[in-house]
């Protein structure tokens, strides 16, 4: 099925109702497919983070007890898409891959994973903090001497634009799936897949997350 063969996107509504919308939609899909599994953080709850409008529609960052996922809600869906096709946006951070999915209540959108599953996250807070620091580098453009970017940014600018991660591969078995090493432009700026940059930021306070830096 693609954008032009589903029913039309809903008429004009505000951000705040759509972002709602996505809250109570993987809500029930907690409650209703998502109970006993163990890739579930019970701990955390299903929340959204730092909505903001972009490039004609919404983008921000979802947190669920099983992912914390970018998201990007259509204002305008993409023609002939594919529910399910991968889909590139160019962020202020780089190109970004994100999967096309479609929703009746919210019409059609796009999921880019950043973390899942979220087992080693202790609290809500935490879980939003890694959220929020998630949206501030992806918005964050590039300098043009790429010799002064600090580590955290650029490790972010290349590990969030891998392929989804598949909750039921990306696990600590040996046939989890691997995510190519980051490219270091320059001396001193560590090698993080995008795995491993939100790894670091679960074994930090949240308050030190909130205040910036990797």
């Amino acid at each position: 099925m693609t954008a032009a063969e589903r029913t039309p996107e809903p008429a004009e509504i505000s951000m705040q109702h759509a972002v709602s919308e996505l809250e109570k939609v993987f809500e029930t899909i907690y409650c209703e497919r998502m109970q006993g599994l163990p890739i579930v953080n019970v701990a955390l709850n299903v929340k959204a983070i730092g909505f903001r409008p972009w490039d004609g529609h919404w983008l921000g960052a979802l947190v669920t007890p099983w992912f914390i996922n970018l998201i990007l809600l259509y204002r305008q869906a993409p023609r002939q898409t594919q529910i399910g096709a991968s889909i590139t946006h160019e962020l202020p951070c780089g190109p970004m891959a994100f999967t096309f999915s479609y929703d009746p209540r919210l019409g059609s959108f796009a999921t880019c994973s950043l973390l899942s599953p979220v087992l080693e996250i202790a609290t809500q807070e935490h879980a939003e903090a890694i959220a929020g620091q998630a949206m501030r580098q992806l918005l964050q453009r590039e300098p043009d001497d790429r010799h002064t970017e600090s580590p955290a940014p650029e490790g972010v600018r290349h590990c969030l634009d891998a392929a989804d991660v598949d909750p039921k591969t990306d696990d600590e078995s040996g046939d989890r799936r691997r995510h190519p090493e980051i490219p270091s432009p320059s001396a001193g700026i560590p090698k993080y897949t995008r795995r491993e940059f939100f790894r670091r930021l679960t074994s930090r306070p949240a308050k030190q997350i909130q205040g910036g830096g990797a």
